[in-house]
Parts: C-alpha cells; sequence; structure tokens
C-alpha cells in the first residue's frame, strides 16, 4: 500500500503520523533548536519512505541487508558517501 500511486495521501498520512511521534518521543536527540529538528525529521522520513518505494518499484533486486546498507549509508551521510570529491 505504501508504493501504490492510488495510496499516495495514505501512505503521506502514516508517514506523517510516525514522523510526529518521533518528534514528540526523540524532541531534543539532535541538539537542535525546534525548527532544524523539524527539518531533519521530514528528511529522515521522507528519504527512508522514498528509498523503500524505490527498492520495491526495482523489484526487490537488492537484498534487504544491501537495501539497509546503501539506506543506512545515504541517511546518515548524504551523497558524500558514495560521491568522492
Amino acid at each position: 500500500m505504501l508504493c501504490s500511486g492510488s495510496y499516495q495521501r495514505f501512505s503521506d498520512e502514516v508517514n506523517k503520523r510516525i514522523m510526529d511521534f518521533r518528534r514528540q518521543t526523540n524532541r531534543g536527540a539532535f541538539g537542535l533548536d525546534r525548527y532544524s529538528e523539524s527539518i531533519t525529521f521530514a528528511y529522515f522520513g521522507t528519504c527512508s519512505a522514498n528509498i523503500y518505494r524505490q527498492w520495491v518499484a526495482d523489484g526487490k533486486k537488492l537484498s534487504v541487508e544491501e537495501l539497509t546498507d546503501i539506506a543506512i549509508k545515504l541517511i546518515c551521510n548524504g551523497m558524500s558517501e558514495f560521491v568522492k570529491n
């Protein structure tokens, strides 16, 4: 359901609720001001959902372990993990 275009609004709502919960539960975890923290949570929520959707759209050709490794690198280090200099 999270990958079907017709369920996009549902998927967005699920992601929003998860991120709202994380914002409440993990408030202050990054030591950022409220607005910087909000951007950080938005980035994480959007990126993680899109990575999963793309993996499904590609037919799950990578193993879960490979997907997880790439996702962690991207979410934690951005493109600098893959693009050198």
